[in-house]
């Protein structure tokens, strides 16, 4: 992290971007877990758009190929704080979403065999049976948040948590 909210040059950037534009989805892209995740990232309670996050999780699985991921709040996973998630979301209104392609079971034998490094354990050594597995995922995860928004982003006053 850095000294303050959005003191680097990229997060920075992407703030310019979402003020700039009324996005109603993202999906940002990792490796590693095999989990459709939503908000909030930094708090277990409640998003007040929880369903609509789960119907997008529900849309992308029933796409997904051979392996089919949890659909699943972040901070169950592992809470963070400064997640573009919760930034898009609670800032901006947009449905935000972070994929966690392949498993680090599958990527472990290779990387202890060939590549013995972090970097191998956390990504696919070929991940193009991730991306075969996923992108039609992808497409129906947006297609149901376009079902679900019209296209527009919520307020985001109507997207502060729960208070339970």
């Amino acid at each position: 992290m850095g000294p303050a909210p959005l003191s680097e040059p990229e997060t920075q950037a992407i703030a310019e971007l979402a003020a700039a534009h009324d996005f109603y989805a993202a999906i940002n892209l990792h490796s590693v877990a095999g989990k459709f995740l939503y908000p909030h990232c930094y708090t277990r309670r409640p998003a007040q758009h929880r369903d609509q996050f789960i119907r997008v999780g529900e849309a992308f699985v029933q796409k997904q190929g051979r392996r089919q991921y949890k659909v699943q709040n972040s901070y169950g996973w592992y809470p963070t704080l400064g997640d573009l998630d919760d930034f898009l979301y609670l800032e901006h209104g947009v449905l935000s979403f972070t994929v966690e392609h392949g498993t680090v079971g599958r990527n472990l034998p290779h990387a202890l065999v060939n590549q013995p490094t972090g970097f191998w354990i956390m990504n696919p050594k070929d991940p193009a049976a991730w991306v075969e597995n996923d992108v039609d995922a992808i497409l129906a995860a947006i297609e149901a948040t376009l079902d679900i928004t019209a296209g527009r982003p919520y307020d985001p006053a109507e997207c502060k948590p729960e208070t339970k």
